[in-house]
């Protein structure tokens, strides 16, 4: 059986508004088979790119928000992120997201959003999500709400 066959079947057994990311097909096939069979599945429509990495469904009505996004796309490495950026707010720029992350720096964009990981102690992150770190600013985690546009966006 071809990788985008078992992709296929793994998409036929997914409710219409799920989501789902390179990282769940990568048991279906060797990295570059799965890119090639994703590239192929979006040509002919039968899966939704949301952005590099993450795919709905065509048709959902699911509505994401860029919180969700990196939240997906964190946990698609295994990796946790506090809701708030661990810098100075008015050092953001306006195009630009940033979450604390227990894992590496990296960043993608949607649309002219930018998202950003910035590596963050596990601890630092458990604080941030525990609510115990309220009183610092820069360099810590910070569990206030985080910098996000208020629209949902759609796939």
């Amino acid at each position: 059986m071809s990788t985008t066959t078992r992709i296929r079947a793994f998409i036929e057994g997914l409710d219409k508004d799920s989501i789902f990311t390179t990282r769940d097909l990568l048991s279906f096939g060797t990295r570059s088979a799965v890119d090639n069979a994703i590239c192929k599945l979006v040509k002919v429509e039968e899966i939704v790119r949301i952005m590099p990495g993450i795919f709905s469904l065509p048709g959902s009505q699911r509505q994401v928000s860029l919180k969700e996004l990196a939240i997906i796309k964190a946990e698609s490495f295994g990796h946790q992120i506090s809701e708030h950026t661990f810098d100075l707010t008015s050092e953001i720029p306006d195009n630009e997201v940033w979450f604390a992350t227990t894992g590496s720096n990296s960043s993608f964009k949607f649309g002219s959003i930018t998202i950003k990981f910035k590596p963050t102690s596990r601890r630092k992150i458990a604080h941030a999500l525990a609510g115990l770190d309220t009183n610092r600013t820069c360099g810590f985690a910070r569990s206030e709400p985080p910098i996000l546009p208020n629209e949902k966006i759609h796939p």
